[in-house]
């Protein structure tokens, strides 16, 4: 009767005689390993202190957890700052509201800083404001940092047009793209409903922009006339001016600029560029 009481228990508690078969048939710190059926330790956990990396590291054999300690006989031996010695271990332990290693704090949430041996949050996490820079708040919800209205911490926080400065963490615009005039050449003009940067009027970037007779002075975004061609007549010779109908530098009455515009039997003088019979 007693060995099948005991068998009964070994099913109930999922052990077999080859092993475990279940998590509930191991220690907290350990889980069930399917293919050898053996209590393996957790991850972050461990049994010995071999299985703890790192120099002076140890198994803490009461929670097996892997901390940081020497031996001791009184709180005096250790760091009193943020340590007591266990009567139980031996060993130099964290007293409340203080850590060792990452495994004594949350692990969805914090980490243990190095510096003061509390659990803090993780980078990018918080429980408060204060956990956060300063051009974030920390949403209590999900426990993550989040950047104000109006700044940034990566591009992703910004409009599709927009990337983050990492140094002042403000949105600004692409290459060609605005927010205002001050974000475009002198040349250029910005257009809100779509934030891009565009020609001004009176300015030019192609020759397309200019008339037929003109072509985009690049160095000062200006149209230009075209070599014989005018705009004005004081962009032509003090004997021509502007025919605004071609623009082209024509003579003035009483001169000339080829024979044709003399009468027949004279000829252009060419340095006067007066009318003189042949």
């Amino acid at each position: 009767m007693f060995l099948g009481i005991l068998a009964l228990s070994l099913v109930l508690f999922g052990c077999t005689e080859s092993g475990c078969s279940s998590d509930e048939a191991c220690e907290s710190w350990q889980y069930c390993n399917n293919e050898s059926k053996t209590c393996d330790v957790r991850t972050g956990f461990c049994s010995t202190d071999a299985e703890c990396p790192g120099e002076d590291n140890v198994c803490d054999l009461e929670t097996h957890i892997c901390s940081k300690g020497s031996a001791c006989t009184t709180d005096y031996d250790c760091d009193t700052s943020w340590q007591a010695c266990s009567k139980t271990s031996g060993m130099c332990k964290p007293i409340t509201g203080f850590c060792a290693s990452d495994a004594e704090c949350d692990p969805n949430i914090e980490e243990c800083d190095p510096v003061s041996h509390k659990c803090e949050p993780k980078p990018g996490l918080c429980y408060d404001d204060y956990d956060c820079n300063a051009w974030e708040n920390c949403n209590v919800v999900t426990k993550k940092c989040t950047a104000n209205e109006g700044r940034c911490t990566n591009d992703a926080d910004c409009e599709s047009w927009q990337n983050c400065n990492v140094d002042s963490h403000m949105c600004q615009p692409n290459e060609g793209f605005c927010i205002n005039d001050g974000n475009c050449g002198e040349w250029q003009t910005c257009d809100v409903t779509i934030n891009k940067c565009i020609t001004a009027v009176g300015s030019c970037n192609h020759d397309a922009d200019c008339q037929t007779w003109q072509y985009c002075n690049l160095e000062i975004h200006k149209c230009t006339h075209k070599n014989g061609y005018c705009d004005v007549s004081s962009d032509c010779d003090a004997h021509e001016s502007c025919d605004f109908a071609t623009h082209l530098c024509r003579a003035k009455a009483g001169y000339c600029n080829t024979n044709q515009d003399c009468a027949s039997g004279e000829l252009c003088n060419l340095d006067q560029h007066v009318c003189e019979r042949g």
